[in-house]
Order: C-alpha cells, then sequence, then structure tokens
C-alpha cells in the first residue's frame, strides 16, 4: 500500500501487502504536529478522489493505445497539488504494476506495455533533469550491474533520494565490470548501489564486490533488487535495500558519511 500525506500531498513510501496500490490515509511529521486528533487516527484510510482518475485515465490510455503526453502529464501534476516525484510514485508506478500484471495475464500486448514502460522512463528523466542537486552530504553513485536493463526502479530512487538531500550520480545503461569499478575508484564517493534484476545477474556479484572493495577499502556498498534476499547477502556488502527500508537507507547514508563510519571487510567475519 502507498502510503502519502493528506496534508502536504508528499509521498511517504510503501507498506505491505506491495501488490495493493490503494493510498493509505498518511501524515509527515510537519503536518502531523498541527493535525487534529481524527486526523492523527492511524486507522483512517482515505483514497484521493484525483489521484485515482488520474490512474484510471492513464491506464485506459495505454489499453486503448493513445499516446501520452508527458507535458499534460506533468501540468496534471499540478493541477491537482502534487509535485513530479508524487505524481510518478502514486500514479505510474501502479500503472506500470497493473499493466505487468495485465501483460502477464495477456490482457495487454507487448506493446502496449512497452509503450507505458518508454512513457514512465520519460517522466523520469525530465524529473531528473529538473531536479536540484544536493550540493553537500552523502555521496551515493548508483548503476546497474552488467546486463541489466530494468532501469526505472534505480532511476525513481535517485530521484528519492536527492529530494531527501543525498547527492546522486545515476549512471546508465547497464555497465560491464571494469566500467563499474572505475566509477567505485572515486575517493569522493560514499557508497555505490548496485541493482540486481535476476538470478544470473546475482551469480556474478561477489567476484564485482569484492574487486570494488579492493579498488576502494573505504567505500561503502549497497545492493537493491528484487532478487536479494536479506537473509543470504553476499559479502562484502554493507547495506541491502528494499522498497521497505527507505528510512534505514537514508539513515545508512548519513552514517556513512561520517568519519566514524567502517565499511564492511572480509576480517569482520572471523570477529
Amino acid at each position: 500500500m502507498i502510503l502519502w500525506c493528506c496534508g502536504c500531498q508528499k509521498y511517504l513510501g510503501e507498506k505491505q501487502p506491495y501488490d495493493d496500490y490503494s493510498f493509505t490515509h498518511s501524515l509527515c511529521r510537519g503536518c502531523f504536529k498541527k493535525a487534529t486528533k481524527e486526523e492523527r487516527d492511524p486507522g483512517w484510510q482515505t483514497q484521493d478522489d484525483a489521484l485515482r482518475d488520474i490512474f484510471h485515465d492513464y491506464l485506459n490510455r495505454v489499453q486503448d493505445k493513445e499516446d501520452i503526453d508527458l507535458q499534460v502529464f506533468i501540468k496534471s501534476a499540478i493541477k491537482t497539488g502534487f509535485g513530479p516525484i508524487e505524481l510518478f510514485y502514486l500514479t505510474v508506478q501502479p500503472v506500470l504494476y497493473d499493466i505487468g500484471m495485465k501483460f502477464f495475464s495477456g490482457e495487454v500486448t507487448y506493446e502496449q506495455e512497452r509503450m507505458f514502460t518508454r512513457f514512465a522512463e520519460k517522466v523520469l528523466n525530465h524529473i531528473y533533469l529538473n531536479t536540484e542537486r544536493p550540493h553537500a552530504g552523502p555521496y551515493l553513485a548508483l548503476v546497474c550491474a552488467d546486463s541489466n536493463s530494468h532501469s526505472i526502479g534505480i532511476r525513481a530512487l535517485a530521484l528519492r533520494l536527492m529530494s531527501e538531500g543525498i547527492r546522486c550520480d545515476l549512471h546508465l545503461p547497464q555497465l560491464n565490470k571494469e566500467k563499474i569499478i572505475d566509477i567505485a575508484k572515486n575517493r569522493n564517493l560514499h557508497g555505490i548501489g548496485l541493482s540486481v534484476a535476476t538470478m544470473e545477474q546475482l551469480a556474478d556479484i561477489p567476484e564485482l564486490l569484492h574487486r570494488i572493495r579492493k579498488s576502494n577499502p573505504g567505500i561503502a556498498i549497497l545492493l537493491g533488487g528484487p532478487v536479494i534476499d536479506p537473509q543470504n547477502i553476499p559479502h562484502p556488502v554493507d547495506f541491502v535495500h528494499d522498497r521497505s527500508n527507505f528510512s534505514a537507507l537514508l539513515e545508512f547514508l548519513h552514517a556513512s558519511y561520517s568519519k566514524d563510519y567502517k565499511p564492511f571487510h572480509e576480517d569482520d567475519l572471523a570477529s
């Protein structure tokens, strides 16, 4: 389920069940302080009519094979009071999931699925190019593992991190191991995040992780993707990210920015 602030219209994250894209009533810290007792009730849930209408409008357009105008889409965000990042997470992401499910069940064609995926990438590129870059604080490079062409998730993560004051360099499309290691050698980086989409890609990750650590012992290594099992983390990884732990990710990145931070090393396994 999608968490969003009914006060300032800000996207706050997600909670289980992740395949349920209804909107739960939530409040950010600032709005919580100003809310009435009724509005603070965690059991109170609502859905926003404007968001629901936008969701179904774009879903119907994809199914009818209609082109979607990017500028009209962005203007609709302004009209409803939502920022571009919020509109992506609250409408594009749910439609992507719904289209994916309909594709697997045969309700939409491959061409329809690809059409909306390309539109989602255009939305993310537009937001990325128009998002102010933080100039201080934790500095993170985000890359897709070799042969991982699924970039929407890592693009969206970069935007959300930048909106929270994290400096992000997004390296796309997917890179081979040597280029990833060259990026990791940057001593100004506090961390490098790798996105892995398939089990085949995951099989090559341990060797890459060790080479990254050898090239830059001081860098934090982060790993994310649908095939990552937090119970069986390949070493040497400092943080495993999934859609449920964004707050923990922010805390980790700020900790890695500290002079006292020490990345994981193989010697730690023996202690």
